[in-house]
């Protein structure tokens, strides 16, 4: 079952809380098998293993703050190397940078570099709440997808 499968069957399922609608994509980038036993794993404003209950704090703090309720839990970015592209230790670091850069900062993240299909990729997952801010970033994540469009060029 690809990702994006796993996390439209979690949704589909009416009531499904935020908790576990989150940590199975989590779960999922987390594997040990994919990341050399969590040596490939880092995280920002949260801990890795934790983070699906640390969102969902954000997420309730910025409600209780006066925040609407987010429609969108969290954002999974992936960044994919070409084969023999980077080390897993390379990817792992830019991934990281990337994270950093876009992110400032403002979004707890979890990234995961996955090194089970021959060539390596990370797996991001951030908050889609601000944690500093207590909102939801649209214009920051829109400045981020125009950020994203010219490092592709």
């Amino acid at each position: 079952m690809s990702m994006a499968q796993v996390i439209r069957a979690a949704m589909k399922k009416q009531g499904v809380r935020f908790l576990k609608a989150i940590s199975i994509p989590i779960a999922y980038i987390l594997d040990p098998q994919k990341t050399d036993d969590a040596f490939y794993v880092s995280s920002y404003g949260c801990a890795a293993s934790d983070a699906a209950k640390e969102f969902e704090w954000t997420r309730n703090l910025a409600v209780q703050q006066g925040m609407q309720m987010p429609k969108v839990l969290a954002r999974h970015l992936i960044q994919s190397f070409d084969i023999g592209e980077v080390t897993p230790e390379e990817a792992h670091e830019v991934g990281k940078q990337l994270a950093d850069e876009w992110l400032k900062g403002k979004y707890e993240y979890v990234i995961a570099t996955h090194i089970d299909k021959g060539h390596c990729h990370n797996h991001i997952i951030f908050n889609a709440v601000n944690y500093i801010a207590k909102t939801e970033g649209w214009f920051e994540l829109c400045q981020i997808s125009l950020w994203l469009r010219t490092m592709k060029t």
